[in-house]
């Protein structure tokens, strides 16, 4: 029997799925919903905050926006990136390339487009398994009326970076000036003179110091982490975690006062979030961002025909949807038997409990980094389905140390991958 499966989001790990499932389209029936007219996912930029019909855009794209991962690490591993372009290269070119993914693979006719997935519910069969009930909204119409369609098993493909989260800041409500997330941050202009402080230094706070610093009169990059060695622009300083905010000032964690600014931004991280999924679905997200129930980070550990493809952080996306989708279509095939639900879920706190003892925060439950590998190897194992190539392990962890060697000139290089095993550095 064919399994009918529902993918929402078509952004990259939206196409990973379908791009598998039509490989075995003797097995699955896939059907996958996108709100916005193209596929693309976070990778669509725009200049707006709002899509053509009222609704948040779910990208967080800045214009100068330029990979922090060379495009021969980023790719899937059965479909590179063009020789003619640079190792780092911009938002459109990783857009063209999933555009090229999903015509050279003929995905687009599974892609129902600006159609917004409204609600999401299990059905009882009675035999111990359930039908999904997928409501959906098509955007073109007028009306607010919904279809519903049944499915066997549904695949959640829709990003974590369309929530922003911003910490509760003692009396950042008194501040009078500019409080943005970068979820919004399109360009740099506006800023020009201005005294800004930017609060977090993950990718996204480094970028938007460096690149809000080349017009500002003085940044501020505060964060609760070690100071970073790279060097950085004059005019950006780093500085601890903020305590408090006033009318025109932050109080930092060391006492130290930040006076007359013009701007916070926050590059505090996402929210995770499923609006669509009923309360019977038992998909919970903790006040730090675990979400709940996940065998390997995945497969619903009652309802094993749910599924989340993407949830994880720090990681390279494409090959790692590319890893987990196999896994999920294993177990949806029968072609690999899950462990029982109460097996999973030793896993699964498991997996967190290490974690806890290796001193990483609560919010790192589904973060990954160099733990990325042995995982993708592990789901490879299990599902039966070839390993990435061990060139990607020893690729990533030199990409990663050249950025904070010197932060302002690592998107410089390029690189060439020789075979599975060896990369070359061609030229800086």
């Amino acid at each position: 029997m064919v399994i009918r499966v529902a993918v929402i989001g078509a952004g990259a790990a939206g196409l990973a799925a379908l791009r598998h499932m039509k490989a075995r389209c003797d097995e699955f029936e896939p059907v996958a919903f996108e709100q916005m007219p193209v596929i693309g996912g976070t990778w669509v930029y725009s200049d707006e905050l709002l899509d053509t019909h009222g609704r948040p855009l779910p990208s967080s794209m800045y214009k100068c926006l330029r990979t922090n991962l060379p495009k021969e690490l980023m790719a899937f591993p059965d479909f590179p990136f063009s020789e003619d372009l640079p190792s780092y290269i911009g938002h459109k070119d990783v857009l063209q390339y999933l555009d090229n993914y999903a015509d050279h693979f003929g995905l687009k006719q599974f892609i129902r487009f600006e159609t917004e997935v409204a609600r999401v519910h299990p059905v009882p069969n009675g035999n111990g398994s359930v039908t999904w009930s997928v409501w959906v909204r098509d955007l073109m119409k007028p009306t607010e009326d919904l279809s519903q369609y049944d499915f066997d098993a549904v695949l959640v493909c829709n990003g974590h970076y369309t929530e922003p989260f911003i910490p509760n800041i003692p009396g950042i409500e008194e501040f009078s000036g500019e409080i943005f997330h970068s979820h919004s941050y399109r360009t740099a202009d506006r800023y020009k003179g201005k005294r800004v402080l930017v609060l977090g230094a993950k990718a996204s706070g480094i970028d938007l110091s460096i690149e809000i610093a080349s017009v500002a009169d003085k940044v501020w990059l505060c964060h609760r982490g070690p100071f970073l060695k790279t060097p950085l622009p004059e005019n950006v300083t780093q500085a601890p975690g903020i305590k408090e905010v006033t009318n025109d000032s932050a109080v930092l964690d060391d006492g130290q006062i930040l006076r007359n600014l013009d701007v916070i931004a926050f590059c505090t991280g996402y929210l995770y979030s499923f609006p669509f999924l009923s309360e019977d679905c038992r998909c919970t997200v903790t006040e730090h961002q675990r979400v709940m129930s996940l065998y390997k980070h995945l497969v619903h550990s009652h309802f094993t025909t749910l599924s989340f493809i993407g949830i994880l952080k720090g990681i390279v996306p494409f090959p790692g949807y590319h890893s987990q989708v196999q896994f999920v279509l294993a177990a949806l095939s029968g072609q690999m038997k899950l462990p029982k639900e109460e097996e999973m879920e030793d896993d699964i706190n498991k997996d967190f409990e290490w974690r806890m003892s290796q001193g990483m925060p609560l919010n790192a439950a589904h973060t990954m980094g160099d733990l990325q590998w042995d995982y993708y190897d592990c789901l490879a194992h299990l599902a039966g389905f070839e390993c990435l190539p061990p060139v990607f392990r020893k690729f990533y962890s030199y990409c990663h140390e050249l950025i904070f060697e010197n932060i302002l000139v690592y998107r410089k290089h390029n690189f060439s991958l020789l075979s599975n095993e060896e990369y070359t550095i061609c030229k800086f």
